[in-house]
């Protein structure tokens, strides 16, 4: 029973992520999703416990049955059998919620509930409650773009002076709440309450076939762990992977390509901060300054110029989204930037074998590799409207805790690392890749401003024109990083 559990927690993980950050909207209840039934005959081994327990300092509760209120996203897959399952029906994603949020409900006799609503409603409902002062939900589980405008405006719990919420524990990510915690202030959080996070890191995809077989490629493993994978090799190594397939003497969805990108904005983004090349630092006030317009921004624009135009870069411009993703299963893009779900929800498809590597360094000086995460994935903040702030709280504690305990290990080291992994070697790249995740305040605030997204716009226009974009934006950006600093004085 203990391995078929343990199965359970991994594809539970698995299953929960695909469309919690990066799934399509659209596909509600999509057929085509992961196989999430059980076969007993599969033996796995349990993750370790953690020493760590948030019941070391939680208080002993009964809440007498309380509701806890889960605002969230409505039209994405998994999210209703993540957060509120009903009851067990042998399906792997609603049973191990359902078993998550047994321990919480059993120890404080609560019971969890969520509240779904459209995208384009929810801000808009979150505000308004706060602002009626209506006690309408515990937490509210959102996008990052609504995360920053709900708390920038005052709506949000600091977590950083609540006695219960330890942000110091490892249901915390450290590398990725940094980027939000401001002058010692966490109005947003990012938890293993509803693990989305690890499963949208990004990563840059290979596949084996054609970088060994085809383009006669040394060990790229080697050259990471190493720590000599950089933008340069990179674009060197892709020269030549593109191939006319069809004989139409028309490079399009039909061909294959050395490099694409699941949805550009991650991809390019995933580049740069992989440079090292960040959008915001804290200066010795704790005030966030822009750093973009630098030497070495230059260089990163110029890069990703090089590898986005020499032919070799598939844009899948007409053909959705989706079209990159297609092309990768399909064996017709040798490199591949995309979200670490990617593995499960089309990876595990594919007739070739893949690989896994850290985004490309600017150059071997760089001291480490860095990672970042999809920019539309999902974090937490609990109102200041609720009436019961300790019981609110020691709650979110204790479902994080849950969360982090069992899903967690399940997905990155059996799923990850071993179940999805097609070499031994891979493991100690997703190490690497998780060692140095980054997340600035620029990441997270300076979406609707645009000055985040430049490399994007610049990476699909085909454009080295950094200059007079950054200066359009400059402004208004220090402008709305200002007067976001009110709220944290």
């Amino acid at each position: 029973m203990k391995r078929i559990a343990s199965l359970l927690l991994v594809l539970a993980m698995l299953a929960s992520s695909l469309a919690a950050c990066a799934g399509d909207p659209a596909q509600t209840d999509d057929t085509s999703a992961a196989d999430t039934t059980l076969s007993a005959e599969t033996e796995t081994t349990a993750p370790a416990e953690t020493e760590a327990s948030a019941y070391n300092y939680l208080p002993e509760k009964n809440y007498n049955g309380y509701e806890y209120r889960i605002l969230y996203q409505s039209g994405i897959r998994y999210y209703p059998r993540q957060i509120d399952p009903t009851e067990t029906n042998g399906d792997i994603v609603n049973d191990t919620a359902y078993d998550r949020n047994m321990a919480v409900e059993t120890k404080y006799n609560v019971k969890t509930k969520g509240y779904p609503l459209a995208k384009n409603d929810i801000l808009n409902s979150a505000r308004n409650h706060v602002k009626a002062g209506d006690d309408a939900f515990d937490v509210f589980y959102g996008r990052i773009d609504h995360m920053a405008s709900f708390t920038n405006e005052g709506n949000a719990l600091d977590l950083a002076k609540m006695e219960y919420i330890d942000l110091s524990q490892p249901w915390y990510n450290q590398d990725i709440n940094a980027g939000m915690n401001i002058k010692g202030h966490q109005y947003i959080v990012s938890s293993e309450f509803i693990n989305v996070l690890l499963a949208n890191t990004l990563a840059l995809y290979f596949n084996k076939r054609i970088a060994y077989d085809e383009m006669k490629l040394p060990d790229l493993y080697e050259i990471a762990l190493d720590g000599k994978w950089t933008i340069d090799k990179m674009t060197e190594m892709i020269k030549g992977a593109s191939r006319d397939l069809d004989g139409d003497g028309k490079m399009t969805h039909m061909d294959t390509y050395g490099y694409g990108a699941f949805r550009m904005n991650n991809g390019a983004l995933a580049l740069q901060y992989g440079m090292g090349q960040f959008t915001t630092k804290f200066d010795e006030n704790g005030d966030p300054q822009l750093i973009l317009n630098s030497d070495r921004m230059a260089q990163v624009v110029s890069k990703i110029n090089t590898l986005t135009t020499g032919g070799e870069y598939y844009s899948g411009t007409g053909n959705g989204e989706q079209a990159e993703i297609t092309l990768f299963k399909e064996g017709r893009i040798m490199f591949l930037s995309a979200i670490f779900m990617q593995t499960d929800l089309n990876m595990r498809e594919m007739k070739d074998e893949y690989g896994v590597l850290p985004h490309p360094k600017l150059n071997e000086d760089q001291e480490k590799y860095y990672s970042t995460i999809n920019v539309d994935c999902y974090m937490y903040a609990v109102p200041i409207t609720v009436k019961d702030q300790e019981r609110s709280t020691v709650l979110f504690e204790a479902y994080s805790y849950e969360g982090y305990k069992t899903v967690y290990p399940g997905y990155f080291e059996l799923a990850l690392k071993a179940k999805y992994s097609h070499d031994d070697v891979s493991s100690q790249i997703y190490d690497l890749i998780m060692s140095n995740r980054i997340v600035d305040f620029g990441f997270v605030f300076g979406r609707e401003v645009g000055i985040r997204d430049i490399i994007s716009t610049l990476a699909t226009s085909g454009s080295t024109d950094f200059a007079s974009i950054y200066a359009s934006k400059e402004a208004a950006a220090k402008a709305a990083y200002a007067e976001i600093m009110k709220a944290y004085q």
